[in-house]
């Protein structure tokens, strides 16, 4: 059984599954480590710049999908990030799928509080995710 945190493998990659809410399954894909890099270094640049600092741009970035976000310490996927710029597929996505493993209780908590936070995510998943 699927559950929060869930690491599953599909056709095409590695998702954290984190909910089925009706007809949509909401996954954050694991990315691979060049596309992983080359996301916290716009990141990084991005705090460095100081465009992070002033309100507007804050809550411009924060609605971002592409920012949304968490670095994975789980040992299999250190260092890789699980993003959920996109994340509703059809529960289709997910009829062929192997489960792999569970976030450890470090990355669990940090993607709970990733999707609270960020402005990019369906609200649905937000409040889905404040109750966990």
């Amino acid at each position: 059984m699927l559950t929060f945190g869930s690491i599953i493998k599909c056709d095409d990659g590695e998702y954290v599954y984190l909910a089925t809410m009706g007809d949509i399954v909401y996954l954050a894909k694991i990315l691979n480590d060049e596309l992983s890099q080359s996301l916290i270094e716009v990141r990084e640049r991005l705090e460095r710049s100081g465009v992070r600092g002033s309100a507007s741009a804050q809550k411009k970035l924060e609605n971002e999908a592409l920012l949304c976000f968490i670095v994975l310490t789980t040992a299999e996927f250190q260092d890789r990030a699980a993003s959920f710029a996109n994340p509703g597929r059809d529960q289709e996505f997910i009829k062929v799928m192997n489960n792999l493993a569970e976030l450890n209780e470090t990355d669990f908590s940090a993607l709970k509080l990733e999707i609270s936070d960020s402005r990019g995510v369906p609200r649905e998943l937000k409040e889905f995710a404040a109750k966990l």
